[in-house]
């Protein structure tokens, strides 16, 4: 069943399945070797959600943090190349940022956290896995990563800790997934070994959960 009025003629939903099988296609794409046009595949998921999210009139700060999202892929695209990396990282942070200021309007705010200890579990849950992932990850950050991956930490903490203020399940969600899909792409990239096993499961895992988290959060703030 499709989320918005008018079925599949409905651009709404027209753009969230073009997102979801742009999605199933560079799922596949991703073991191909990387060039533009593999790139320009990953970018289209994010890129179609930010349209819809403009068609359904979301806050702008939705569709922001989804454009902001989708450079991010284009960066992170083009693997092994570390500028892109930090550009990719940036992208991702303005994003994160985006979404800050878009929960934060109208919710609870912090109060919210102490009135329902629930919220505050988790807020208190997500930061203290910040912290032990940025611990683990400091020993192997060099040069212009460390400040980098430092201010990425605090806006994606940041970012969770706002979504327990709000009232949409779907956004809470969506903040943890793209909080687990974050995770596993820092430990992909700063901690597995280039030959390490674990890299057949963790790529398709990050792409997976990171585009269900992007899709919750938008389904939630527009509901």
């Amino acid at each position: 069943m499709l989320p918005f009025p008018g079925g599949l003629e409905a651009q709404a939903n027209g753009a969230l399945v073009l997102a979801v099988l742009a999605a199933i296609i560079y799922l596949y794409a991703r073991p191909l070797p990387v060039t533009w046009k593999r790139s320009a595949i990953k970018t289209v998921p994010l890129a179609a959600l930010a349209w819809l999210s403009f068609m359904e009139g979301g806050p702008w700060l939705l569709t922001a943090a989804l454009a902001m999202s989708a450079l991010g892929d284009l960066a992170l695209a083009q693997e092994d190349d570390d500028r892109l990396f930090l550009a990719g990282l940036g992208a991702f942070l303005a994003a994160h940022i985006a979404y800050v200021v878009l929960f934060a309007t109208g919710s609870g705010g912090l109060a919210i956290l102490v009135a329902e200890p629930w919220r505050l579990a988790a807020a208190l849950s997500v930061c203290a896995f910040g912290i032990v992932m940025l611990a683990r990850l400091w020993p192997v950050l060099r040069g212009a990563m460390r400040p980098a991956v430092l201010a990425y930490m605090l806006a994606i903490v940041a970012m969770g800790v706002a979504a327990f203020t709000t009232q949409s399940l779907a956004v809470m969600a969506g903040a943890l997934l793209f909080i687990a899909s974050d995770a596993t792409l820092a430990a992909e990239h700063f901690l597995l070994r280039p030959e390490a096993p674990q890299r057949a499961i963790t790529g398709p895992a990050i792409w997976v959960i990171y585009i269900a988290a992007q899709i919750a959060i938008l389904l939630g703030v527009l509901a």
